[in-house]
């Protein structure tokens, strides 16, 4: 079996604990594993953390008694109990424990809780079964039953003794962990695709994460590794059952920014708008996907953490050290997920997800054991839904800011344009640095022509009738003009600017050409010449065409 399952821990991604405690007992050398609380070398056996997060500063402390085939005089009850009776002699001593009023140890054998130890300072940490599991007792004295009848019975013939049938443990459900990260969405993925349950990659990962000393014990072995993945696919199924639909968490190190006095906040700047998962266990050629990206935000997010002033003056002065203020946080990120979304990914790519913000607490502690401060929902929809008003005003001034650019450099251009291009800017603006200019029929007529489709003009004309539709002109003649629907009727014997599209019959010798109008100005005066005017023209332009655009 390959090594390469083993894959080092993305530290980004993966928030590592800090300020632990390992206990070092004469009976429980110190271990090195952030999961280990105790490990005794003469039974062979592990105590853990259930959460590692928060180790012995709690007032009730979790742990488990993980029994493997290795472990050593231990498989009784009554030998459970002198293992936990000096765990609590030597927990009664540490000061780094002082928190802790109660134990509660889950004794895991064969991937099941058969039974728990628990124990209070109160009673001097003396631990005793709890109630879910039968007491150790000694074996009954049988008890004579009398002879019914004076009729002597035959003695039966003397037989080994048969010791008595020991008690079945009651069962308990398999270890349930609490995962963030790429972890939560694993149990996500099995919660909506239940056939992942029994891909061996996916309890692979799941014992290697979750049950890592086992795994280190069993993994080369085929017959112990069967075990193992049975019970890391009874966890996987359990916890994915227990998963918040849709959510998932993840913890990370943030910093807080100088303090905001009028809004009584610390802001926290987001860098990016997506937050890329990786798994610590290996996806090579697996089913699992190699990477998850979330993407939370359409623009970098600013969050502000409220505090009243006087609780951040004192945070602030708790961190200030040697004139360094530390203001780096933990923080738990939830995210909401679409269960559709966890059913398409495929076979080792690196998917992105929608995954909108929900939540963002800060704590106090790197345990996570004291609030600091919580952004919510509503103020995180608040907080981008600012964003995307902030994002509509600059697009409007960036906008604004482009038309007066246009319009000062049409204005400077018209200065010095032929009449031509100042009759022309009165329909159309070019999108370049030069002014279109009038075209002259005779090209308008060879290109339709030589193209055999409508081409682009812009034609001074004189009508010679009135309507919309098919209007004949004087002014360059055998030209049609229809405008569009719904626009008001042209007038007869006037002069107009009109810009639109032309197309000539070739079947005919010589047959009017037809324009379809989409712009056009009226003039006042033959030929258009107020039209030449730049000063009006340029206040129709403020006005209309580059104010519109």
């Amino acid at each position: 079996m390959s090594h390469r399952f083993y894959k080092k821990i993305n530290k980004f991604l993966v928030f590592s604990l800090i300020g632990s405690s390992i206990y070092c007992l004469s009976a429980f050398p110190a271990a090195a594993d952030d999961m280990t609380f105790a490990h005794s070398a003469q039974h062979n056996i592990d105590i853990n953390y259930i959460d590692p997060t928060t180790r012995c500063r709690v007032s009730t402390l979790h742990l488990t008694m993980l029994i493997t085939p290795d472990s050593r005089d231990i498989s009784s009850p009554e030998q459970q109990l002198t293992l936990a009776q000096k765990l609590g002699r030597r927990l009664a001593a540490d000061p780094n424990c002082h928190d802790v009023q109660t134990i509660d140890i889950a004794v895991v054998q064969n991937g099941t809780i058969p039974r728990h130890l628990n124990a209070t300072s109160a009673t001097g940490w003396q631990f005793t079964l709890s109630d879910s599991s039968p007491q150790p007792t000694p074996t009954p004295t049988p008890t004579p039953t009398p002879t019914p009848t004076p009729t002597p019975t035959p003695t039966p013939t003397p037989t080994a003794s048969t010791p008595p049938t020991p008690t079945q443990p009651l069962a308990s459900p398999p270890y349930t962990p609490v995962p963030e990260g790429y972890m939560a969405v694993l149990a996500l993925m099995a919660r909506a695709n239940p056939a992942l349950l029994d891909d061996q990659n996916a309890q692979k990962c799941w014992a290697y994460i979750f049950f890592r000393h086992e795994w280190n014990d069993t993994h080369e072995d085929e017959f112990r590794l069967h075990g193992l993945l049975n019970t890391a696919r009874a966890s996987l199924a359990n916890t994915a059952s227990n998963m918040p639909q849709g959510h998932i968490s993840i913890t990370l190190s943030t910093t807080f920014g100088e303090y905001n006095f009028n809004t009584q906040s610390f802001p926290v700047e987001l860098n990016g708008t997506h937050l890329t998962l990786r798994p610590t266990c290996s996806t090579y050629n697996t089913s699992l996907p190699n990477s998850i990206s979330l993407n939370f935000s359409q623009t970098p997010l600013t969050l502000q953490a409220p505090i009243s002033a006087e609780d951040a003056a004192q945070f602030i002065k708790s961190r200030t050290h040697y004139g360094y203020v530390n203001r780096d946080v933990v923080t738990t990120f939830t995210f909401t997920i679409n269960p559709q979304d966890l059913t398409t990914l495929n076979n080792n790519q690196d998917p992105t997800l929608d995954a909108p913000l929900d939540d963002v607490k800060f704590y106090r502690d790197d345990q996570k054991t004291a609030l600091l401060s919580e952004v919510n929902h509503s103020a995180i929809a608040a907080i981008l839904q600012k964003q995307v008003e902030e994002k509509a005003s600059e697009a409007a001034h960036a906008a604004a800011a482009e038309r007066a650019e246009k319009l000062e450099r049409l204005t400077n251009s018209l200065q010095y344009a032929s009449k031509s291009q100042k009759l022309a800017a009165w329909v159309t603006q070019s999108n370049g640095f030069s002014l279109p200019a009038l075209d002259t029929m005779r090209n308008v007529r060879a290109n339709a022509l030589r193209n055999q489709q409508p081409v682009p003009a812009i034609l001074l004309v004189h009508t010679d009738d009135s309507g919309t539709q098919h209007v004949s002109t004087a002014w360059p003649g055998h030209l049609n003009l229809t405008l569009p629907k719904g626009h008001e009727a042209l007038k007869n014997d006037t002069w107009y600017i009109v810009h639109g599209t032309v197309s000539v019959s070739s079947k005919d010798t010589f047959p009017p050409a037809e324009m379809t109008v989409t712009n056009l100005h009226t003039c006042t005066s033959s030929t258009c010449e107020d039209a030449a005017n730049v000063q009006a023209l340029c206040e129709y332009l403020q006005n209309n065409h580059v104010s519109s655009q």
